[in-house]
């Protein structure tokens, strides 16, 4: 962020205790492209209902890696068998329609 005639980064708490730093120090930054390929493993009961669909499946496989992290984290996060349940059947409604991801 311009802020001015210098640039400004925000940085959240993780990122400043691992870098020994605290808000208002002024540090040097060097930035670097990532070019790693970033993928998401589906939770193991995604992976068993992508197997019975075809068209959910190539859905998937053409999401964006956030898209696909989200999806994922949202079952794999759940803690009740019900919530796991609910949260598995939205992410393949969404994947079987092609509606948005709005999480």
């Amino acid at each position: 962020m311009p802020c001015g005639g210098t640039r400004m980064m925000p940085v959240n708490q993780t990122l400043c205790r691992g870098a020994g730093v605290a808000p208002g120090d002024v540090v040097d930054v060097v930035m670097e492209r990532d070019e790693e390929e970033r993928t998401v493993q589906a939770p193991p009961e995604l992976r068993r209902e992508l197997v019975k669909s075809k068209a959910a499946l190539a859905r998937w496989d053409e999401l964006a890696f956030t898209h696909k992290k989200e999806m994922a984290s949202s079952i794999s996060g759940a803690k009740q068998k019900e919530t796991k349940k609910r949260r598995l059947a939205k992410v393949m409604d969404v994947l079987k329609t092609g509606a948005k991801w709005t999480g």
